[in-house]
């Protein structure tokens, strides 16, 4: 499950075919022209049976620099009195892994990837800190960047690929398998009915997150997950949706 939401989760406990492809940095599929840097709001729901509670919002800012070559994820989350910040930064326009900060109340973890190897450190309250490193073959995507690097695919109702990324120093290096399917239709909290994108990414341990994103625009307008059963999670733009 990306590791954007681990308080969230620490918390709650015959369609065309087409020829499955690897994702990599850089691959022809990627089209970044459907990126850009903004700010999106989102609110956070959990639904269990009948009962439905918003509990938090984030909110994503996207900066690119060209001149530096760089793309930079900052994203603000408040949720159950708590508020928490993840910051990830990648090549542009390769997406790529450069970095990634990311502190909540369950640990702090912290990586950069340079010269073959990611190299970082986490630490655990009541832990010592434990520092890490692991090599890699080439360029690698950080998990964090999958809600920003699907709408740069080629979403078509069919399209089926295979993004290798990294989750973190216990996960390690793994194959996320993306499926499209659509249009479909989606209503959010707030009664705005859209056609939808609907792109399930199942992780390496079997765990399934569906993204939506606006036919029109692919802007990013609801995350889902279960992570127990009977329980739902919902990230919803608050505001038409972003990247």
């Amino acid at each position: 499950m990306p590791r954007h939401f681990p308080l969230l989760l620490a918390l709650l406990i015959a369609a065309p075919a087409f020829a499955q492809d690897v994702i990599t940095p850089g691959h022809s599929d990627i089209d970044t022209s459907f990126i850009e840097s903004g700010e999106a709001n989102y609110s956070i729901s959990i639904k269990q049976g009948p009962m439905e509670q918003t509990i938090g919002t984030v909110t994503t800012t996207l900066v690119i620099d060209e001149e530096t070559g760089q793309i930079e994820a900052i994203r603000a989350y408040e949720m159950m009195g708590q508020k928490l910040a993840d910051t990830t930064v990648a090549a542009w326009p390769s997406l790529a892994a450069i970095s990634h900060v990311s502190n909540n109340p369950q640990r702090s973890l912290r990586f950069t990837v340079a010269d073959g190897m990611i190299t970082g450190a986490r630490n655990a309250p009541g832990h010592e800190p434990e520092t890490f490193e692991m090599s890699v073959d080439g360029p690698i995507f950080d998990a964090a960047w999958m809600s920003t690097l699907v709408p740069a695919l080629p979403l078509e109702d069919g399209y089926e690929v295979t993004v290798t990324a990294f989750e973190d120093d216990e996960a390690g290096i793994g194959d996320y398998a993306l499926s499209v399917s659509g249009p479909v239709s989606l209503e959010l909290p707030s009664g705005q009915k859209y056609d939808v994108w609907e792109v399930p990414a199942v992780n390496p341990s079997g765990e399934t997150v569906r993204y939506f994103y606006d036919v029109n625009n692919r802007a990013l307008l609801r995350i889902a997950m279960n992570p127990q059963p009977g329980l739902e999670v919902f990230i919803d733009a608050e505001t038409g949706g972003g990247k």
